[in-house]
């Protein structure tokens, strides 16, 4: 028994010998940019059981604390408008949002529900996106477990019409906020007074806000103050592009 022990020993000696003197190389243990894409693409497969590329060239850095990292879009090679990210280091750590894919179109209807039969609202687009996350996803799991890990966001940006009172606005910020407060679902509120207006942002977990509608007032005028700000800024910046390009001498 003692010389089993001792046999044992020395294997894992000789092991964790080759390991640490660079003889045994990790597979996440990556060096440069190609050997990090190589990982990263490879580790998709594994997870996702399908081929990947990168869609752009991924940014890759060497910190000086010994820390190697690549992020980067990718999408599986057969559907190239499936796009996501992804995150690596040479830790083992390893993130992507891929997953999001496979439960978007059960996701979307419910939060389209949410905001059905408003009549004051003349527009909305509903978007899902994951989070980046290290759970392997396979999309046979349940909605509602899915739902539950909460590695998602659902972005909901809503329209109202048109010419109304900022007080009116408000109103209608107020019935939105009450709409997504205690949902159950990963909700990011946008709210527009027109396609390109934006006014207000809210979350199922701003409830209390639909009670404080002065803030919310004081929000919505300080928005459009930026942008009157913004927008005087360009104009200048034209007028003065203008002047200096007409003074030149010919």
């Amino acid at each position: 028994m003692k010389y089993e022990k001792r046999i044992l020993c020395m294997i894992v000696g000789i092991f964790c010998a080759g390991l640490f003197s660079g003889c045994v190389r990790l597979p996440w243990d990556f060096h440069s940019s190609q050997e990090a894409q190589k990982y990263v693409l490879h580790k998709l497969e594994h997870k996702y059981h399908k081929p990947f590329v990168f869609t752009e060239e991924p940014e890759y850095k060497e910190e000086k604390i010994g820390i190697h990292w690549i992020r980067g879009k990718i999408a599986p090679e057969d559907a190239p408008e499936q796009e996501a990210y992804v995150y690596a280091r040479n830790t083992a750590m390893f993130t992507d949002n891929y997953h999001a894919y496979y439960y978007a179109d059960s996701l979307i209807p419910l939060a389209e529900a949410l905001f059905a039969g408003k009549e004051y609202i003349k527009d909305m687009e509903i978007t899902v996106s994951g989070r980046r996350s290290s759970t392997k996803w396979s999309g046979e799991e349940p909605l509602e477990e899915y739902i539950e890990k909460g590695e998602y966001q659902i972005y909901a940006d809503v329209y109202l019409y048109e010419n109304l009172t900022d007080e009116e606005y408000v109103d209608q910020v107020c019935l939105l906020i009450r709409t997504i407060s205690g949902c159950g679902l990963h909700v990011q509120l946008d709210v527009w007074d027109t396609e390109d207006e934006w006014i207000f942002r809210a979350f199922p977990d701003d409830g209390e806000l639909a009670e404080d509608k002065e803030n919310i007032l004081k929000t919505i005028y300080s928005h459009r103050s930026l942008m009157e700000s913004l927008e005087d800024y360009e104009k200048w910046k034209a007028e003065r592009e203008q002047s200096v390009e007409e003074s030149r001498p010919e």
